[in-house]
């Protein structure tokens, strides 16, 4: 049987790769899920601020917008005159987008290049 891992916090804030076969029990303590192992308890990750801790920019990852982060290999064009950040190899009215502040625009230029900047000819 293949072990399948979820990301959580260990007690020290920092991100842990739990193998749920590991797990003895979960129980909720406030609003957070907490799993039990014989060795230490793991928390699962509740708000941005954690997942950032995961989703960093050494693996790929940037953020965007205030609750957006990006993982820039996935973007494929972005609109920096709208401000969105598209996924598709063909942007189309139903092409899934992310959204961009616009003091973060500059950052995608650099990190995207200005070629993929799409700007007045959105669909």
């Amino acid at each position: 049987m293949e072990h399948k891992h979820i990301p959580v916090l260990r007690s020290d804030k920092s991100i842990y790769w739990l193998d749920i076969a590991d797990i003895c029990y979960s129980s909720m303590d406030g609003k957070r899920i907490t799993y039990h192992t014989k060795d230490e308890n793991f928390y699962q990750i509740i708000n941005f601020d954690e997942l950032l801790r995961l989703l960093t920019p050494e693996e790929g990852f940037e953020k965007l917008d205030r609750a957006v982060v990006v993982r820039m290999s996935n973007m494929t064009y972005f609109d920096s005159e709208l401000g969105l950040a598209y996924f598709d190899e063909e942007v189309t009215k139903k092409s899934m987008f992310a959204t961009i502040a616009s003091g973060y625009i500059q950052k995608v230029k650099r990190l995207l290049g200005r070629d993929k900047d799409i700007g007045d000819k959105y669909p």
